[in-house]
């Protein structure tokens, strides 16, 4: 199979030796020609800042494998799984690529297919619906009504590369020329908290934990050695961590109103009151004091950053309906360059190379412009995240 651009979201968060290995068995074992990385920012799904800066990661990803590396809109890169895939998958598609490569646990791309086919039933939805009202959180209420009502396994429901393969497969049914790739994923899990210094592979969550206690002789074998250089160096000056902006969250809420809260993406059934009413001890309180059976803390994590984002429903709603509005290269070798050259003229979206320059230029009210500007504000409160400020 030749599949000449091959797409891959992804966070790299940060490069290791399985998105490596990703890479060199799509070329191997599918003839992919070049590889196009649409490549969260500054701050990840899970509502946390990245390890290292979305230039480095996309540089890391560039040195080791991939040709173009762009930009996923905080928009859409911090946001749950089925709106992370729709806004990678639809930039995919806008960029042209031939096919789109994804990993998990499970091995059958027809299964997970049918999965996938199966979430779109009107008795399925129902069923969710159903059960978010009677108190459950949307993944546990769409994995009961899928093992309920299609017979799904629910332990491959509960993996968290099999999570994102199904939603890409969900958006993939709107682009059949595109071609899903489906890589096993084997070795360390995606969330194990340990590194093993005899594997070759360890999982993004166990690295990032090491690599904040300073443990790296464990992770010369599952790293690339720029990679490992890279975490070693920012590590003489400090990871970003979140925690460092979200005192200001508790002035926010000792000065908003219900309204106002109410606006924010991700605020609804009550949450603002949860926020308002909350006697948190410290900000680093705040997710563990409201997160629970019906929110999860990765959404919880997100939320707070939205709030700090003013990243409302109306805007989400917008962005939504109308997609990534431009390319925003952050790294690329040679035949990236190449890539980029062809997208001017057939890509229908605009390539940002100086994002002040677009936001000074656009028209008032102008989709993408409101979506970079978003951007803009990631990567201001990313550098207040860093143990040491600079000026932006």
């Amino acid at each position: 199979m030749l599949a000449d651009l091959c797409g891959i979201v992804a966070e790299y968060n940060p490069f290791h030796n399985g998105h490596a290995g990703q890479i060199d068995r799509l070329r191997r074992e599918f003839g992919v020609g070049a590889v196009v990385a649409v490549m969260s920012g500054n701050f990840t799904q899970r509502g946390e800042a990245a390890i290292l800066d979305k230039r480095l990661r996309a540089a890391l990803a560039v040195d080791n494998g991939v040709d173009l590396a762009v930009e996923l809109p905080v928009a859409f890169a911090l946001r749950s799984a089925q709106d992370f895939a729709r806004g990678g998958i639809k930039l995919l598609a806008a960029l042209g690529v031939d096919s789109v490569a994804f990993g998990a646990e499970c091995a059958e791309l027809p299964l997970l297919r049918r999965i996938a086919a199966a979430i779109d039933d009107a008795a399925v939805q129902d069923e969710v619906r159903r059960k978010i009202k009677g108190g459950a959180s949307y993944a546990v209420a769409l994995t009961a009504a899928l093992k309920e009502i299609c017979g799904a396994d629910e332990n491959i429901l509960h993996e968290p590369n099999n999570i994102l393969a199904i939603e890409y497969l969900r958006v993939l049914k709107n682009f059949p020329h595109i071609t899903p790739l489906l890589l096993q994923r084997k070795g360390a899990a995606h969330n194990d908290d340990t590194v093993n210094p005899a594997a070759y592979v360890a999982g993004g969550a166990a690295i990032r934990e090491a690599a904040k206690r300073g443990a790296f002789s464990d992770m010369a074998a599952v790293l690339p050695p720029d990679t490992l250089a890279a975490l070693k160096k920012q590590a003489a000056d400090g990871f970003a961590d979140v925690e460092r902006v979200r005192r200001v969250l508790l002035y926010k809420f000792r000065t908003a109103t219900p309204e106002e809260l109410r606006e924010i993406f991700g605020i609804n059934e009550g949450l603002e009151h949860k926020f308002l009413r909350g006697a948190f001890a410290d900000a680093a309180g705040i997710v563990d004091a409201v997160s629970g059976k019906r929110y999860p803390k990765s959404r919880i994590r997100r939320t707070l950053l939205h709030i700090l984002l003013r990243f409302t429903k109306a805007a989400a709603a917008k962005f939504d309906a109308a997609g990534a509005q431009y390319v925003y290269p952050l790294a690329f070798n040679e035949c990236g360059q190449g890539i980029l050259r062809r997208l001017k003229t057939a890509c229908p979206l605009p390539i940002i190379q100086r994002p002040h320059k677009f936001l000074r230029t656009a028209r008032p009210g102008d989709t993408a412009a409101q979506m970079l500007a978003l951007d803009v504000l990631a990567a201001d409160l990313y550098a207040l995240c860093a143990a040491k400020l600079s000026a932006q």
